[in-house]
């Protein structure tokens, strides 16, 4: 949903009806045995298509289906590449070992899930008019998915102290830089990184960026905007606590003391 206000409204980018459709769809979280098309055919139903999912949050957004059929890739390749990239991460993160999941694979579930996913797809998929996978692909992919749940995404790593950390760093960032837009301070970041950037970027094409008129979405476009390293380099520099939360890491993944 903020990638389609990111391109449409911040960036101010005239793209095809088929193209935004296969953004606001590209969600891993839904996942499906088969895709098809949907009847979207107008700027004016995708419009409403957007507003109601604004409004009804996740309800809405698991009925999206993507109009054509490169959404539809677009849409089940990213189920497939997060179910394995997400348990190598885990296992180089040390939140799991390499035993720690049932098909005994470890971290090398992701190149074996990219070629084997890969190939389910296209053979059941060529020449039928819709994306699908077959019934023991489907099964194993939702099978992954459900352990990632049970042995990542729920370990105590994940969601003790270091999340509230987080979470809590998110709610402060969030309140500075909500003050510095009320008090109109150019020299934060919001703006010398955010407002006034968009709103350079919009002059050519005869747009503004309305960032006045509703200072809570300005925040929000901000910190989504927000790289992961930019985000720790914003936290330690104004938060001292947050210094002691991220570990150091060089780029071959060893931790720094």
């Amino acid at each position: 949903m903020q990638s389609v206000r990111v391109l449409d409204v911040l960036g101010g980018r005239n793209l095809s009806l088929q193209t935004l459709d296969g953004v606001i769809c590209h969600n891993g979280e839904f996942e499906q045995q088969v895709f098809e098309t949907s009847l979207l055919s107008t700027f004016d139903e995708f419009d409403r298509g957007v507003e109601s999912c604004w409004e009804g949050g996740d309800a809405a957004i698991r009925h999206l289906r993507p109009m054509t059929l490169e959404g539809c890739v677009v849409r089940v390749s990213d189920i497939i590449a997060y179910v394995g990239k997400d348990r190598q991460d885990a296992v180089r993160a040390g939140i799991c070992d390499e035993s720690s999941f049932d098909d005994g694979l470890g971290g090398a579930y992701n190149a074996w899930a990219l070629a084997a996913f890969s190939a389910d797809v296209i053979e059941h998929s060529l020449g039928r008019g819709r994306i699908g996978m077959s019934g023991e692909g489907f099964a194993e992919l939702s099978r992954a998915k459900r352990e990632n749940y049970e042995k990542i995404y729920g370990a105590a790593e994940v969601n003790g102290d270091f999340s509230a950390g987080v979470r809590e760093l998110f709610g402060m960032l969030y309140e500075h830089e909500l003050a510095a837009l009320s008090s109109g301070d150019e020299a934060a970041a919001v703006f010398a990184h955010h407002v006034l950037p968009v709103s350079r970027h919009l002059g050519p094409y005869a747009r503004s960026y309305d960032w006045e008129s509703n200072l809570d979405q300005t925040v929000v476009d901000f910190i989504s905007s927000m790289t992961d390293d930019y985000f720790i380099a914003t936290c330690e520099a104004l938060f001292p606590e947050a210094r002691s939360l991220f570990p150091r890491r060089g780029y071959f993944g060893d931790v720094i003391a």
